[in-house]
């Protein structure tokens, strides 16, 4: 095998890896488990204004911060615009809502994969606004529910 058709398999299996993430997140036509997706050491980067932002490392980190997305995002609302992979890695760009408004937000995500597996995710909002008001209205919901304590 030349190395143009390495790359070209190399690339085609990453687009196919991909592809079959967001399935899982949307819940559509996935043909895979997570486990059989992720590295077990991958590594998610998430920006500094996400409740859960910073460097995680791990399929169970990735698993401790599903549902605090699962919080924020209706994943079955995700509108795939492009998915583009050269090699071991790829970006793609969607939309998705905002879970309790249905805000819009535009994301890019990039990829890389090693041993067959997806590796590394690093997450591009354009738009920090809807995951901040977002996150603004969850932390008001909760502090409703903390008990004051009275000063008198």
């Amino acid at each position: 095998m030349t190395d143009s058709q390495t790359i070209a398999t190399q690339t085609e299996q990453t687009r196919q890896l991909v592809t079959e993430f967001y399935r899982i997140a949307t819940g559509v036509g996935a043909t895979m488990t997570l486990p059989e997706l992720i590295h077990p050491d991958i590594v998610l980067e998430e920006p500094a204004f996400f409740f859960q932002h910073g460097i995680h490392r791990g399929i169970d980190a990735m698993g401790a911060i599903s549902p605090i997305v699962g919080e924020l995002l209706d994943r079955t609302s995700i509108q795939m615009k492009s998915i583009v992979a050269d090699g071991d890695r790829a970006f793609a760009v969607f939309t998705v809502e905002m879970l309790d408004n249905h805000d819009q937000a535009l994301i890019a995500e990039y990829w890389e994969v090693r041993d067959g597996k997806l590796a590394l995710l690093r997450i591009f909002p354009h738009d920090p606004s809807p995951y901040m008001a977002r996150q603004n209205r969850i932390v008001r919901a909760q502090a409703d529910a903390i008990p004051t304590i009275s000063l008198g």
